[in-house]
């Protein structure tokens, strides 16, 4: 039997796999286009643009809404490559995590920037780095809304009441958490905002699920 984490991501990985074969058949189309020279100007390339958008969208949501199946992925070039099409278009990220990523770890760090991104209505930064022993995903900004019922649903650990399609990640990350037994810690202080995942590799093998921890420092 499946459970209802396995049957959203399993659904996610479909919507992702059928919408990207046709948009990726126009992104060549028109890339073929603009090679002969038969179509050119602002509207050609605001095509071209919103292409190459869907197509960077696609390729993080079937990572972070997806099913996360065995495997390794190249997440700082991911980042680099894709994420500004997909957060606030004032908001930079940048993934100091070297080498390729467990594709299940890599989930958990894509859902957690992106529940980080909507904490961040005027823009910001968002630094995703690797501490021996802990995933640290880092918010700065100058206005950050932490103290929402989202963010009051990861700081506890209990689920939402009333979750949104456009909150969705606010209900996967702790849900892929706890079925890969990575326990949680959110920080706050004056300007930022820190979400800590610590790595299984140095969680005791007999633990398979571990609860949410809270350290919060308000200054």
């Amino acid at each position: 039997m499946y459970d209802s984490l396995e049957i959203a991501t399993l659904v996610g990985s479909r919507l992702c796999h059928d919408f990207a074969s046709p948009i990726g058949s126009v992104s060549n189309g028109l890339e073929l286009l603009g090679l002969s020279d038969t179509v050119s100007g602002p509207e050609y390339d605001l095509t071209m643009e919103s292409a190459h958008h869907i197509i960077a969208r696609l390729t993080v949501y079937r990572i972070a809404f997806g099913a996360a199946r065995d495997g390794q992925v190249a997440l700082t070039s991911l980042v680099h490559e894709n994420m500004h099409h997909v957060v606030n278009e004032r908001t930079t990220v940048t993934c100091g995590i070297q080498g390729p990523v467990d594709r299940k770890q890599a989930q958990v760090l894509l859902l957690a920037s992106l529940c980080l991104n909507k904490a961040l209505p005027h823009g910001g930064e968002i630094t995703l780095c690797d501490t021996s022993h802990q995933y640290q995903i880092v918010a700065k900004a100058s206005t950050i809304m932490h103290d929402t019922a989202h963010w009051d649903s990861l700081r506890s650990g209990q689920p939402l009441n009333d979750l949104q399609a456009s909150h969705v990640e606010f209900g996967l990350l702790p849900l892929s958490l706890a079925a890969q037994g990575l326990p949680l810690q959110v920080s706050y202080s004056s300007g930022q905002l820190m979400i800590g995942i610590t790595h299984s590799t140095v969680m005791p093998s007999k633990v398979r699920r571990a609860p949410f921890r809270l350290r919060r420092q308000d200054t």
